[in-house]
């Protein structure tokens, strides 16, 4: 059975992955590798059908593949998407999440809430992005 701790442990770790992805962007083939392995241990691509939708997509709003969901994480002159521009090489500094909402059944689970993206800017003030999310 899934728990409540195990989805935050998972979004944590989700977190963290995101923020590594950005501090590899000049090392492009680390930064492909762990890519990889990122979008291989958290999404079942190898295993079911996954329902990615990335949030800053608007032409091709679904990722049923893992090179699409690599292509949105990274993008890079192979992208499987040509809208992607690399959701995780912004660098992110810190991804935390809030709002977290759940409902479990017998068989089944859902979460929703929200995720907060940081960056420091030039100005060194710090900006963000909310990005709600639903698992389910």
């Amino acid at each position: 059975m899934i728990t409540k701790s195990m989805v935050i442990e998972a979004q944590t770790t989700w977190g963290k992955g995101v923020v590594q992805i950005g501090t590899l962007k000049n090392s492009p083939k680390e930064c492909v590798v762990f890519t990889k392995q990122f979008v291989e241990q958290l999404y079942a691509f190898d295993h079911s059908t996954v329902l990615f939708k990335p949030t800053k997509c608007a032409v091709q709003q679904f990722r049923p593949s893992a090179a699409e969901a690599i292509s949105y994480f990274i993008a890079g002159e192979q992208r499987a998407c040509q809208e992607d521009k690399g959701f995780a090489l912004q660098p992110w500094t810190q991804c935390s999440v809030r709002k977290l909402r759940f409902d479990f059944g017998r068989h089944s689970g859902n979460c929703n809430g929200q995720l907060l993206f940081y960056r420091f800017r030039w100005t060194r003030s710090k900006s963000r992005v909310h990005i709600w999310l639903y698992y389910g």
